[in-house]
């Protein structure tokens, strides 16, 4: 028994002899190892397999899930990775790849049969049965079952191109039962895919809110929504890039590799657009907010933005974004804002149509498209319409409105300039048209290129002059009450003198004069008469006293009537200062009539559309009609004192 082994022995060591083992290969007494950091590449591996099998070799006990490792499973860092750790942990970086490499005798491989390949070649299946031995002495009637090993099977599989996917326990399994039976021995591992790049929002108020918006009494707004345009303080991290996961090999039988599409990447600065910046660190890659302001996300590109200023290209209605309130210092909107739908903000332009109602709190508001149906409401503020305003109601008490062409509109603003105005209301402090037709124009100082008739309706225009007449009556009265102040005053003052220029009062005030100033002293007889003066003459000295607190007080009410005078006498003169109405051409039908502002009637701007136009075109008994006629032109300046100098 020994002699066999023995000779066994040397028949694998002889054999080994006739092949090269790479450096990474040790054959040691208790074993085949792998060298895990001398381990070059898998394909030499599987070279050296391939050069022990056609040696008609085998391994005996070979580690199959090794070897797979070795040739499809690991990748190059993973196996010196494994080094490593064995390492830290004590151990000797070697893999056990079998027990030993030992001959496959030829008549060996001949008990062993061909696979069939199955679904396409994706499979291989094995008939298993009782193999019999084969006897030299053909004279021998005694016959034995060959017992097949799972290390012979694999060797003959790797000849026959079945180099990956072998289950190695169904195969041992099915040799002990030594029954026929047809299983699949092997089988191909698709490719697993990979995960493209991707993004991770790393907070909740990225994204609009379409939520209808809770007002701070606990009552919910259905025509605005709750997280519009989303507002980031600076700092605020806003994504993190997931970095994309590679996917996994697959086999073929014949181990050739099946490689997963290579997962899509990017880089994230491209998603950084201004006011943001991109961060990296040990925790990944950041887009991060650079300053405070509102967050855009670009529709196309997918870049995120930070700015004071918000881009909408979506438009604005009921049913889509709700009424808007801007907060951002300036809002720009590309879309259509529809009917119904309200916008709330501060400079804010549209390059699109608007039929809705903006309100701006003091900004400018500019339209680059027509105005239609709706309303701008702008105290104090600018507002332009590059396009056709009509059916509208435009407001900018305090501000300007500039205007390309407005039909049926209402408009009150400080300065209003209209290249030309069909069927209007306006109302203004400084008015210029280029071409009014059909209109009602209110104004203390207008400009009027050509005033025409439309449709049979004529062109009026209201001269607004202050009521002079009241401020006259006031600044009349006042005079009046300062005479009455200054006679008062006089009567005082008489009487004030002749009460001063009695002797007994004189002789007090010089004696008193000289007392306070240490000028004489008294003897007890002189004090004693001083004494009796005082007494003589204190009730006139409280007269004299009331008297003087009177005339101060008179004296305040003459200066306070002389400064109201003073008051009235420049507002006056301011109000007249510049009131005039220029029409340079009259081709239709014009009326043109002072209209007399008093100053207890309630404001024409806070009138609502239809009683604004009664009011410009109706003629009270205290204006006067300067011009009514359909052609010549028309020039005058106001003056409080002659409210007659026209000239037509």
């Amino acid at each position: 028994m020994d002699a066999s082994k023995d000779q066994k022995s040397t028949q694998s060591a002889s054999a080994l002899e006739q092949v090269l083992l790479p450096r990474y290969i040790a054959r040691q007494q208790d074993g085949v190892f792998v060298v895990l950091q001398s381990f070059d590449s898998a394909s030499h591996f599987s070279s050296f397999l391939d050069r022990i099998f056609c040696a008609n070799m085998r391994f005996v006990n070979l580690q199959y899930a090794s070897m797979c490792n070795l040739l499809y499973n690991w990748t190059l860092p993973d196996i010196y990775k494994l080094a490593r750790d064995m390492e830290a942990a004590g151990k000797e970086p070697l893999l056990k790849l079998a027990t030993d490499i030992v001959p496959f005798p030829a008549q060996r491989q001949k008990y062993y049969r061909n696979p069939r390949l199955i679904e396409g070649g994706d499979a291989a299946e094995y008939a298993f049965g009782p193999i019999i031995a084969e006897d030299e002495d053909e004279e021998s009637q005694d016959t034995k079952t060959v017992q097949l090993d799972v290390d012979e099977f694999i060797a003959v599989m790797w000849s026959k191109s079945v180099r990956f996917g072998i289950n190695t326990q169904l195969v041992q399994e099915a040799f002990m039962r030594e029954q026929n039976e047809l299983a699949v021995v092997a089988r191909m591992r698709g490719a697993t895919e990979g995960n493209d790049a991707t993004i991770e929002e790393l907070i909740d108020s990225l994204h609009r809110s379409n939520v209808p918006k809770l007002l701070p009494d606990g009552r919910v707004d259905l025509r605005q929504f709750q997280n519009r345009f989303p507002q980031m303080g600076k700092n605020t991290k806003l994504i993190r890039k997931v970095p994309r996961v590679p996917g996994k090999s697959g086999w073929t039988l014949t181990g050739k590799e099946i490689t997963p599409k290579v997962p899509k990447d990017f880089d994230i600065a491209t998603l950084a657009g201004p006011g943001t910046r991109v961060e990296r660190n040990n925790l990944g890659e950041f887009i991060v907010a650079d300053m405070e302001g509102f967050l855009q996300i670009d529709a196309h590109s997918h870049q995120f933005s930070i700015a004071n200023k918000i881009v909408n290209h979506e438009g604005v209605s009921q049913r889509t974004t709700g009424n808007l309130v801007i907060r951002a210092e300036e809002y720009e909107e590309h879309g259509v804002v529809e009917e119904h739908a309200q916008v709330e903000g501060k400079h804010m332009t549209f390059m699109d149509a608007v039929f809705g109602d903006l309100i701006s709190r003091g900004g400018r508001v500019i339209l680059n498209e027509n105005l239609s149906g709706g309303s701008i409401v702008n105290p104090g503020g600018v507002i332009t319409v590059e396009g056709k305003a009509s059916r509208s109601s435009l407001e900018a008490v305090g501000g300007t409105i500039v205007l390309q062409y407005a039909e049926n509109c209402r408009i009150v603003g400080a300065k209003v300039s209209i290249d030309k105005a069909v069927h209007c209301d306006v109302l203004a402090q400084n008015l210029f048209i280029d071409v009014a037709e059909g209109c009602t124009l209110a104004a203390p100082k207008s400009q009027i290129g050509d005033a025409n008739s439309r449709h049979e309706v004529e062109t009026t225009i209201a001269i607004m002059v202050p009521d002079v007449g009241a401020a006259f009556r006031e600044m009349e009265d006042l005079l009046r009450q300062m005479d009455e102040c200054e006679g008062a005053m006089n009567v005082q003052k008489a009487e004030m003198e002749a009460l001063s220029e009695q002797p007994e009062v004189k002789t007090y005030q010089l004696l008193n004069a000289k007392l306070r100033a240490n000028e004489v002293n008294m003897t007890r007889e002189q004090e004693a008469n001083w004494q009796k003066l005082i007494g003589r003459v204190t009730p006139i000295l409280k007269r004299l006293k009331t008297m003087s607190d009177a005339m101060r007080d008179l004296n305040g009410v003459r200066q306070n009537l002389s400064k109201r005078l003073a008051v009235i006498q420049r507002e006056t003169e301011k109000a007249s200062l510049d009131i005039s109405c220029n029409v340079g051409n009259v081709s239709g039908d014009t009326i043109i009539r002072t209209m007399i502002m008093h100053p207890d009637h309630m404001a024409l701007e806070t009138l609502p559309t239809r009683e604004l136009h009664a009011r410009l075109r109706e003629s009270s008994a205290d204006s006067e009609t300067l011009f009514s006629d359909d052609s010549g032109e028309f020039h005058w300046k106001w003056s409080p004192v002659d409210e007659s100098n026209a000239e037509a």
